[in-house]
């Protein structure tokens, strides 16, 4: 609504205010609260945070020693010793909490896979709290070189952050597969480990292409890439949808956002994925063939509707889907079928668009996407509540007690941590748009090349080839015809010229407006014909 602020500022700098209860004008009448700060980087997060109502950091009041002199009874004594063995810790360039570590073992019969996951639920009882306040976050919020943590950071960073050189406390799956990738039997434990080293997804890709065998990182690393890629073809087979889809990164240096661009897909990514899908399988099998009461990640199957869509969209690209009984089996032989095409990213998109949302659940109904009649998440509770709730799930079942939760608690939990894990996705989308108009305010009147991207009822999305960002070309802007939108048909047709936009069209375009406030770019169609 509109309202009257005390004092002359710019409305653009303007973060929080709020009402005095007074009019002028007729007007309610507010007080500026706060306003933003010179520094862009800073006033972007802080607009996001106010904007989808994020918590705020934690105090540094908490302290090591009283989260250690908590534990005690099993925490302490029943615990498997797995610091003999060579483990390592694989994450992203800045990560400070690292949740999990891997270990790996080769022999005759096959694989023996180690995923040790931080055992938060060590340190935090069910209802203090601080477990009252983590179930309020919900997750942790990462927002550009910021994150909102779900957990203070005397956790998160260093009591449970399996940091190198170090003893940490863990939750461990250890898995038998034959040497086809199979399962043969599994166990869980509390443990500990000594993690040998730190490694960054990109140390460990160098170590492999490096192939030094002196190196006992290269050992673990090449024997890691060797099974997982076992166990990636034989989950395809098995109807997993592996999508190729870049994603986008923000780009910092020094602290100040430089640019954005596509994530790089390296094999130590594809190493610790497929090693933490095989824990969370198998942790969810296992909790669920006991009858012990669980959160379950759940993903619901395409709908028949949605289909029949994507059946229409690639026959007027010419592809012809051949029908098969498994969904994900065809889905999959599309995926392959435009590998290369300059499309590839667009059919993609339509196929992850239309898969329906995944959620937590106390129902164990498996996950479409990847293939799993089960699924969990288990291995990261330092940014996620749910995989702390079937940390302490598995416990019991461990220790044979009762249940840690009743299905009823468990269902008003995952109904919870659905939303905010909801909350943390838009508000990570809202940065990234915000970053984008930064970038493109510096190209105003400049002509790029990009891909359709989406069609709406109000304009045409373009996707730009050269800088990963997303724009509009609003249907106003399209005066040399009257254009019909045909949503379903992902199609803008012009009624008398039969001028056509379709998605995965390549076009030119020229950059009309930028504007971090509204969050929107618009581009204007160049014509060159």
């Amino acid at each position: 609504p509109n309202v009257i602020c005390r004092g002359q500022v710019n409305s653009k700098s303007i973060l929080k205010i709020e009402l005095t209860g007074k009019t002028i004008a007729s007007l309610p009448e507010c007080e500026i609260v706060s306003t933003a700060s010179e520094d862009p980087d800073k006033f972007d997060f802080e607009r996001v945070v106010l904007r989808h109502r994020l918590p705020d950091m934690y105090e540094n009041t908490y302290r090591e020693e009283d989260f250690i002199s908590q534990l005690g009874g099993r925490e302490i004594s029943d615990r498997k010793d797995f610091t003999g063995i060579y483990t390592v810790t694989i994450d992203g360039e800045t990560a400070k909490d690292f949740d999990d570590a891997v270990s790996l073992e080769k022999n005759s019969d096959g694989y023996i896979l180690y995923v040790h996951i931080a055992d938060v639920s060590a340190y935090i009882s069910k209802n203090s709290p601080l477990d009252r306040e983590a179930l309020n976050r919900g997750n942790s919020y990462y927002l550009g070189n910021r994150v909102i943590p779900m957990l203070p950071e005397v956790l998160s960073n260093n009591l449970c952050s399996l940091v190198p050189h170090k003893e940490r406390l863990t939750l461990t799956a250890v898995m038998n597969y034959d040497s086809a990738g199979r399962i043969k039997k599994s166990y869980f434990t509390r443990g500990k480990i000594y993690s040998d080293r730190r490694l960054t997804y990109n140390l460990a890709d160098k170590i492999l292409d490096e192939n030094s065998t002196s190196d006992e990182s290269y050992s673990l690393l090449s024997e890691l890439y060797e099974f997982t890629k076992i166990l990636k073809e034989r989950r395809i087979e098995n109807g997993r949808i592996d999508l190729n889809l870049s994603d986008n990164v923000l780009v910092y240096e020094d602290n100040r956002f430089t640019g954005i661009k596509p994530a790089k897909r390296l094999k130590s990514h594809s190493i610790i994925e497929e090693c933490m899908l095989s824990a969370n399988e198998v942790v969810s099998k296992a909790i669920k063939d006991s009858g012990t009461a669980s959160l379950y990640r759940i993903h619901e199957d395409m709908s028949a509707e949605n289909i029949l869509k994507i059946k229409k969209f690639l026959n007027s690209l010419g592809i012809h889907v051949k029908k098969q009984k498994d969904i994900g089996k065809t889905l999959q032989d599309i995926i392959s079928s435009v590998k290369s095409r300059e499309y590839e990213q667009v059919v993609n998109f339509i196929i992850l668009k239309s898969m329906m949302q995944a959620y937590y659940d106390v129902e164990p109904i498996g996950h479409f996407g990847l293939g799993f009649d089960d699924y969990t998440h288990f291995t990261s509770p330092i940014r996620r509540y749910p995989d702390l709730i079937v940390h302490r799930c598995l416990k019991t079942m461990i220790d044979k007690d009762k249940p840690a939760y009743s299905k009823e608690e468990l269902a008003i939990i995952g109904e919870k941590t659905s939303k905010t894990e909801r909350f943390a996705q838009k508000a990570e989308r809202d940065l990234y748009k915000i970053k984008s108009c930064r970038i493109m305010e510096n190209h105003i009147g400049e002509l790029f090349e990009g891909i359709i991207s989406s069609i709406a009822s109000f304009g045409i999305y373009v996707t730009l080839e050269k800088i990963p960002v997303e724009g509009m070309i609003p249907l106003k802007l399209l005066t040399d015809d009257f254009y019909l939108v045909k949503e379903d048909d992902y199609t803008v047709i012009g009624r008398r010229h039969g001028r056509r936009f379709i998605l995965g069209d390549k076009i030119m375009i020229k950059v009309i407006r930028s504007d971090y406030v509204s969050m929107q770019i618009d581009f204007e169609y160049i014509n060159l014909l």
